[in-house]
């Protein structure tokens, strides 16, 4: 894996060198996994990896707590105490350099600043949206992994389908799919994204499983992410108990189709807004518009929510290697709503729909 990490970072500096950027920071911890392979929690202490397009060498500064994290991937170190201000040990490496790129969306406003004041000569430059870039594009060790980790989610729902049932609350589901998936080796998620809601609060996009007790004809929406070595799933999946309210049956289909329709149009060339307006068109065909209140989807990766994001004001063409999620849904308050959601990627002529659970109408009805 190290030459993966290597080769990534040599892209990075050759693409930023056409820029006239020869030494870069980077401060995200999922970016400087990506380019290292290193996970580090910095919490509120200052973290940074320093690469080197000179002679594509790579530092990292790290506070004392962290210290031997790089060093044990073969990395050069600087160490700095608590008491300490860490934007001293980067003088050394970047003096002599005409522009340092800078993760700035990332690092506090005040950081570019500071570097400012003890970098005089050097000029600053935001670099974030090359990462961005790069990440965009994901490699096939990134898709296998992406790909288990959906895997895993379908596995992990149809474990646990028989708890949902009249009666249960909707955080003893959500315990039980954390527990099912911490029996599976080298997954790591927590209830944060365990999204769990019954009756009239599925008619929230984003909530939190609390204590609702589940009645017949509710709806049941699951909407969760798998954490697997460092790549995320995402998608959801909503239920009924028993039969619904006939509107509730009626936006199902309606979810169902426009979802459908939005795959359909997937592959390379196609730009990011088509996508969306390809779903929102259908809902808004039948009279919900006003209920999709959200955009069609985003990437996964390291994040579970990370570019390329699918909204009708986006002009970005969709390419391959793309890997996204498709999650149509209507919201009605005082009722309930319903959201279906797959991992897609993108092909070299079409799309692959990631998860396999299944999500036709009568499949969702439980009995």
């Amino acid at each position: 894996m190290q030459a993966i990490y290597a080769q990534r970072r040599s892209r990075l500096l050759k693409i930023l060198s056409g820029q006239g950027i020869e030494r870069v920071m980077i401060g995200k911890p999922n970016n400087i996994y990506y380019y290292t392979g290193i996970m580090i929690t910095p919490y509120e202490r200052f973290v940074a990896l320093l690469l080197d397009g000179t002679d594509n060498s790579c530092a990292m500064i790290l506070p004392g707590v962290d210290k031997n994290k790089a060093a044990a991937q073969g990395l050069t170190e600087l160490v700095y105490r608590d008491d300490e201000d860490p934007l001293l040990k980067i003088q050394g490496l970047v003096a002599g350099s005409k522009i340092l790129g800078v993760e700035m969306d990332y690092f506090p406003m005040n950081l570019g600043e500071e570097i400012r004041q003890k970098l005089t000569d050097i000029k600053v430059t935001n670099i974030s949206k090359f990462i961005q870039k790069q990440r965009l594009f994901k490699e096939p060790e990134e898709i296998e992994l992406i790909s288990r980790a959906v895997q895993y989610g379908d596995q992990t729902l149809g474990e646990i389908k028989d708890l949902f049932q009249v009666g249960r609350s909707e955080k003893e589901i959500q315990f039980a799919l954390l527990q099912a998936m911490s029996h599976i080796k080298g997954v790591n998620t927590d209830q944060f994204v365990i999204q769990v809601l019954g009756g009239v609060g599925t008619a929230n996009p984003h909530g939190y499983a609390g204590d609702y007790v589940l009645q017949k004809g509710d709806a049941l929406a699951i909407d969760y992410g798998v954490y697997y070595e460092r790549y995320w799933s995402d998608y959801c999946r909503t239920f009924f108990l028993g039969e619904p309210d006939p509107q509730l049956k009626e936006i199902y289909h309606i979810v169902l189709e426009a979802q459908t329709a939005a795959i359909n149009l997937i592959r390379p060339g196609v730009v990011a807004k088509e996508i969306d307006l390809a779903a929102r068109n259908v809902i808004e065909k039948a009279g919900y518009g006003a209920y999709f209140l959200h955009r069609l989807g985003h990437g996964i990766g390291l994040d579970i929510h990370e570019a390329p994001y699918i909204h009708m004001k986006n002009d970005d063409m969709i390419e391959k290697g793309m890997v996204f999620t498709v999650e149509p849904g209507i919201y009605l308050p005082h009722l309930g709503g319903v959201r279906i959601e797959d991992d897609v990627l993108v092909t070299e002529d079409g799309v692959r729909v990631l998860n396999h659970y299944p999500k036709d109408y009568q499949s969702m009805v439980l009995k």
